[in-house]
């Protein structure tokens, strides 16, 4: 994920002043932010249920 935010910090500084075809880029960068985010909370989640068994 640290590449996907470097990459963010990079090149997506204004994403509103981006031409349209870049906040489409833009935004494909912050689904991918999202969905790794998501899957490092889960294996959280399951590493914290694992410890307590």
């Amino acid at each position: 994920m640290t590449t996907y935010k470097d990459l963010e910090q990079e090149c997506f500084q204004n994403p509103q002043e981006l031409p349209e075809s870049a906040k489409f880029q833009y935004l494909t960068l912050l689904n991918g932010i999202t969905y790794e985010t998501h899957w490092l909370a889960w294996c959280y989640q399951v590493i914290r249920t694992i410890e307590k068994l």
